[in-house]
C-alpha cells in the first residue's frame, strides 16, 4: 500500500468507525502547462483538511492526512 493510499484509507476507515460523513471539494487552477489542484476535505460539513499541489492525488493525500490529524486530536485517537 502506498503512502497516498494509506492516508485516504485511514480517513475512510476512521470516518466509518466514528459515523462521520466525509465530502471532498476539488478545484483545478493554474495554467494549462502548470496546473494546480486545491482539495478540501469536509467532515460533517466542517473543513478538516486543505491542500494545494500540482497533482490531484498529492493534494487529496495531503488534505486527507491533515483531516486525519485533526480527527485524531479531536477524538483522542492514537
Amino acid at each position: 500500500m502506498s503512502v497516498q493510499d494509506h492516508a485516504l484509507n485511514v480517513l475512510h476507515n476512521m470516518s466509518a468507525r466514528l459515523g462521520l460523513q466525509v465530502t471532498w471539494e476539488q478545484t483545478q487552477g493554474g495554467y494549462a502547462h502548470a496546473p494546480s489542484w486545491e482539495v478540501v476535505v469536509y467532515v460533517n460539513g466542517i473543513e478538516y483538511g486543505r491542500a494545494v499541489h500540482r497533482r490531484l492525488q498529492d493534494a487529496r493525500t495531503d488534505a486527507a492526512r491533515r483531516a486525519v490529524a485533526q480527527l485524531r486530536q479531536q477524538y483522542g485517537l492514537p
